[in-house]
């Protein structure tokens, strides 16, 4: 059974593929059994591994994007800012050191700063990591 639209084409209904996919398990022999996990098994229908704690929660990257905001406006740079927030900042640097490496690019922005002199602003895959003031890092 095919449907006809206005132009003449037949397609078939909405629960054909979910039909075809029905069959398909059945003809292979799977069950709702064969999705359970066996004990070290890593395979497609296993379980997936446990988020790792080291991600930030999205309280966390919402409190970081406050904060990266906060000292945009106020002029100042913190690691964590990508390169365009650097530039909001303290506009263009004096000097930039590029540097691509195989599946990362580091950057150093250099800056002249009034009374700190020169200020160094590292990147990582354009994200703030290092900060280092007249020769010294700064958090």
């Amino acid at each position: 059974m095919c449907y006809t639209d206005r132009m003449g084409i037949k397609t078939p209904p909405a629960s054909v593929p979910v039909l075809i996919l029905a069959a398909a398990m059945l003809l292979c022999g799977a069950s709702p059994a064969d999705r359970t996990p066996v004990e070290g098994h890593t395979g497609p229908h296993s379980r997936p591994a446990a988020r790792p704690t080291a991600l930030p929660s999205r309280q966390q990257e919402l409190s970081k994007r406050y904060e990266i905001r906060k000292a945009t406006r106020e002029k100042r740079v913190i690691t964590g800012m990508g390169e365009h927030d650097v530039k909001s900042a303290w506009g263009w640097p004096e000097f930039t050191h590029p540097v691509q490496g195989v599946d990362t690019s580091t950057d150093r922005w250099t800056y002249r700063r009034g009374g700190e002199g020169f200020v160094d602003i590292y990147f990582q895959n354009g994200v703030v990591t290092h900060i280092i003031r007249g020769g010294r890092e700064t958090p």
